[in-house]
């Protein structure tokens, strides 16, 4: 059975070890054992130049999800990848994240609300504010600073 795992990359290269990983994969004859690998990203709107233009970032840089069965080939594959440092997991041994990890990661990924991920929410939030130079009076970090919000608007 294929399970997601997070693989650690060299940050700017995500793309170079998804390509490499697939076309080694092709040639050893692993195909079918690597079902999907995914470098998470986004679209969002940056200012260039004084115009909005919408772009792609990488939410998780240096990061790449891989959905694999497990072996010892997939796992020397990805290891003996250039540019790879390792997996996510304790010690050598590679840690599975679960479907509604994936999920939620691919939907943030597609554009879509996952509605329990407010932490990322917060965080773009607190992106968007500094990105559109509107300060940080509407900023609520954690619930425990909601009363900062409260104090800043006189309530």
């Amino acid at each position: 059975m294929a399970r997601w795992y997070i693989i650690h990359a060299y940050s700017g290269f995500e793309n170079k070890v998804r390509d490499q990983i697939l076309a080694e994969a092709e040639r050893i004859g692993l195909s079918q054992l690597v079902e999907a690998v995914e470098v998470p990203t986004e679209q969002v709107t940056e200012v260039r130049r004084g115009k909005k233009i919408k772009a792609e970032r990488k939410f998780f840089p240096g990061y790449v999800l891989a959905k694999l069965n497990m072996n010892d080939d997939v796992y020397h594959l990805v290891k003996n990848t250039p540019k790879v440092t390792g997996f996510l997991g304790a010690g050598n041994k590679p840690q599975p994240i679960t479907e509604a990890e994936a999920a939620r990661i691919y939907a943030i990924s597609y554009g879509k609300d996952p509605g329990f991920y407010d932490f990322y929410r917060a965080m773009q939030s607190y992106r968007q504010t500094f990105q559109n130079g509107e300060g940080a009076s509407n900023i609520i970090l954690s619930p425990q600073n909601a009363y900062l919000e409260k104090f800043r608007r006189g309530k």
